[in-house]
């Protein structure tokens, strides 16, 4: 694995790592892909997010793109919340009524 590029952006409070991953089955997941940035730029695991992973086909490494940010404050404020599911309309009737 290694460090294609790097770039700050200092008004967000975090920094942008484009890295190369080699893998030998399937492509990384988001969590493995975090795992291995954090390790790699020696930093706490819950400062990064994934952006993008990048596989050619049949490729057996991947272009992965994430951000690191300077603290967990900075991070809930520019980070985008996760969508919550909708409850159908059959499901959310259906729980009180046991």
């Amino acid at each position: 694995m290694a460090i294609k590029s790097r770039k700050q952006q200092e008004l967000l409070g975090r920094e942008i790592i484009v890295m190369e991953m080699h893998f030998d089955k399937a492509a990384p997941s988001n969590d493995e892909a975090k795992k291995k940035v954090a390790s790699e730029a020696k930093v706490d695991e819950s400062l990064v997010v994934v952006k993008r992973i990048n596989v050619a086909y049949g490729s057996t490494k991947a272009d992965v793109e994430a951000c690191i940010y300077k603290d967990a404050e900075t991070l809930k404020k520019i980070e985008p919340k996760p969508k919550e599911k909708k409850k159908k309309a059959g499901e959310a009737e259906a729980a009180p009524a046991k």
